[in-house]
């Protein structure tokens, strides 16, 4: 054993050392990783927040009751809707009538509708609602009534 152990030990411990530099080298990559798991993750967190600022600034711009489409190339979907090659309606975003509202969005008939087809723009809402909002809505009195402009 002592013959085995004064002849055998620089080869032990060249294994030995082997062995802990293979183990260092696994610790790096695992930091590396775990170092690109930490950014990603970083870069998670700031997405998020920019997702939820848009969602409030979203929510603050179309849920006051007040809601402005912007329909860029206005006159040419105009045309294309008059000549039939544009699909109708256009709908609108989502919108809501108040923070705590119903949501809404409109569509946009640049053809017109029914009796008013080919003469006149129709404008229509469409109300999301559950089954309980529209017995409360059905029994109350609702007096607001939907404004429409037409701005250049």
């Amino acid at each position: 054993m002592k013959d085995h152990l004064s002849n055998s030990t620089e080869s032990h411990l060249t294994s030995l050392c082997e062995l802990v530099y293979a183990q260092k080298k696994q610790l790096e990559n695992q930091k590396e990783r775990i170092q690109l798991q930490k950014e990603h993750i970083q870069l998670q967190k700031e997405t998020l927040l920019l997702q939820k600022q848009e969602l409030i600034d979203v929510r603050s711009r179309t849920a006051n009751g007040e809601f402005i489409w912007r329909i860029p190339d206005f006159t040419r979907k105009l045309m294309d809707a008059k000549s039939g090659r544009a699909p109708e309606p256009m709908i609108s975003e989502p919108f809501y009538t108040h923070p705590h509202g119903y949501k809404m969005c409109a569509g946009l008939w640049l053809n017109g509708v029914g009796t008013g087809r080919g003469r006149y723009i129709s404008v229509g809402l469409q109300v999301s609602l559950d089954k309980q909002y529209f017995i409360e809505i059905s029994n109350t009195e609702n007096n607001e009534v939907p404004f429409f402009s037409l701005l250049n």
